[in-house]
Order: structure tokens, then C-alpha cells, then sequence
């Protein structure tokens, strides 16, 4: 939660994807629906709010992972750039990054990852890239639930360690339709402690006025309309 305040979340209409070793998604309303299984709530520190969180257990995860058993001697940056040659869809290579079980959007305790619809002709870039879109696409379902749920997203921001990548960050807008904005601290947790203690300082006279005062963009994906479509079918596939 500090993360998300660090991410200027101090109002309804955004979603903070926090994407580390997992993914976390983030929105407030001053009074929460009735959540689904799949969907946490509580108390915001801002008080007039509550959040709802939707959480997969495994995202950034699933690189570390990979880079290990395939390419250790390279970096994620490394991966990536061969990453970026890849088309939409990863040349048909269906990837579940569930690796330790579901919570959001459906809770599957049992859930396991998989890698699907290999061929000989497909490599290890094409597999890495289509890690990225899974998760991206775990970004998609949990955003879909949110809505469904009754809360109205009109901007995703991306903190976390994915956060610095611009090839999946542009994926994750293409992928769901959303602009997702890049915070000019990606750190956004530290940020946000910081806020709460200028807040107790007396430096702000609320955590709405010091989230705002403090949070600025470094960089907006705007989605692209055709590769938009482009992913419906990976996506499916996904589902």
C-alpha cells in the first residue's frame, strides 16, 4: 500500500500493477462492493478509502527462473533484447506462469505452470517472450475482474522491477488495452513510506496532498489499436 501511494494511487479511477517476484494490482473506492473469491479488501491509509487486491503469485518469479535453467551467464536485459525480434504472440507459444497456484482472478491452489504448443521451430527467445505476455495477461484477466466488479480503471500504473522494462510495458498496454504509465521512481514502496512520514512530519497536511505533490510520470505506453487485436487471439489461447 505504500507502493501505491508512492504511485500517486490516492484516488478511485486507478490501478497500481505492482510487477515483482509477484503481481499485485491495487484500486481504491470509498466503499467496496461485494468481492468475489479471487479479490482481497481492507482499509487504505488514506482513510476515506479501501482497496481492493488482486494478487498472482508468480510473475517476475518465472524470468529469475528461466534465466537460471537456460541462460545463466546472461542477464534479464540480456534476454529481453532477443525478446524484442519476437512477434506478437510468440509465434503460437502458450505459456501459464502459474507455477505455485492461483489466487486472482480465480483461486486454484493446485494451478501449475506450462508451456504449450511447442514446436521444433520454436527457441528460447520465443518462449521468454511468450513469459512476458503471459504475464501481461494475468494483468488483463485480474483487470477485467476489477471492472467487473464495479471499479472504473482508466489508467494502469507499473511500479516493481518490470516496471524498467519498456518492451513489457508496451506489451502490457497493447495487451490490455490500457495506458500504462511509468513512475519517474519505479521504487514507488520507498516513495510512498517517505510520503507517510512527511505526512506524520506535518510537511503535508494529507496523504492525498503529499501522494500528489509527490508522484510524477516518467513515461505514458499509449496501446496500439492494432496490435491490440493482434493479442486477442494469444490471449484466448491464454484463457
Amino acid at each position: 500500500y505504500a507502493g501505491a501511494l508512492g504511485a500517486g494511487n490516492c484516488r478511485p479511477g486507478i490501478v497500481t500493477e505492482t510487477t515483482g517476484t509477484c503481481l499485485a494490482l491495487v484500486t481504491l473506492a470509498e466503499r467496496l462492493p461485494s468481492l468475489p473469491p479471487g479479490l482481497l479488501g481492507g482499509r487504505f491509509p488514506i482513510r476515506r478509502y479501501q482497496f481492493a487486491l488482486a494478487y498472482a503469485k508468480t510473475a517476475g518469479l518465472v524470468l529469475d527462473w528461466f534465466r537460471a535453467q537456460f541462460y545463466p551467464d546472461k542477464t534479464l536485459a540480456d534476454l529481453e533484447s532477443l525478446a524484442a525480434s519476437v512477434p506478437i504472440g510468440s509465434r503460437g507459444v502458450t505459456v501459464l506462469p502459474h507455477f505455485d497456484g492461483v489466487l486472482s482472478p480465480q483461486p486454484h491452489p493446485a494451478a501449475r505452470g506450462a508451456f504449450l504448443n511447442l514446436t521444433l521451430a520454436h527457441t528460447l527467445p520465443d518462449i521468454y517472450r511468450a513469459i512476458l505476455e503471459s504475464i501481461s495477461f494475468s494483468l488483463r484477466e485480474n483487470i477485467a475482474l476489477l471492472r467487473a466488479t464495479g471499479f472504473a480503471i482508466s489508467i494502469a500504473r507499473s511500479i516493481g522491477g518490470g516496471a524498467r522494462s519498456d518492451l513489457w510495458l508496451q506489451i502490457k498496454a497493447d495487451a490490455t488495452g490500457l495506458a500504462i504509465e511509468q513512475p519517474a521512481v519505479t521504487e514507488a514502496a520507498t516513495l510512498g513510506a517517505a510520503m507517510l512520514a512527511a505526512v506524520g512530519r506535518g510537511a503535508f497536511a494529507s496523504l492525498e496532498e503529499s501522494s500528489a505533490a509527490l508522484y510524477h510520470a516518467h513515461r505514458t505506453f499509449e496501446p496500439d489499436a492494432a496490435r491490440h487485436a493482434q493479442y486477442e487471439q494469444p490471449y484466448m489461447a491464454y484463457r
